[in-house]
């Protein structure tokens, strides 16, 4: 599965990772930005889904994918992009 990563999360996975296309959002590369686009699910792990993220227009960052957004603190939660599905829960860093 690939993954993509916000500015904040750079060092999620190792640089030469198979896996890793590289950042998203307004500051990231046309090519993840083509892959969140075109995905038709994200698995979102602890990242706010900011404005820089998905825009402004955030019905359209949703349609036609399912979201499923983790995140420890609840209010961030379907706050700017609604309708996900949700799971309240920290993430472990080994």
């Amino acid at each position: 599965m690939p993954v993509v990563h916000s500015l904040m999360a750079m060092d999620v996975l190792p640089y030469a990772s198979p896996l890793r296309l590289g950042m998203i959002g307004t500051y990231g590369n046309r090519w993840c930005n083509l892959a969140v686009s075109l995905s038709d699910l994200l698995i979102v792990l602890g990242s706010r889904l900011d404005v820089r993220q998905t825009g402004s227009l955030t019905e359209a960052f949703k349609a036609g994918r399912s979201i499923i957004h983790v995140d420890c603190e609840e209010g961030e939660l379907n706050n700017r992009v609604m309708g996900c599905d949700t799971i309240h829960a920290g993430l472990l860093n080994s």
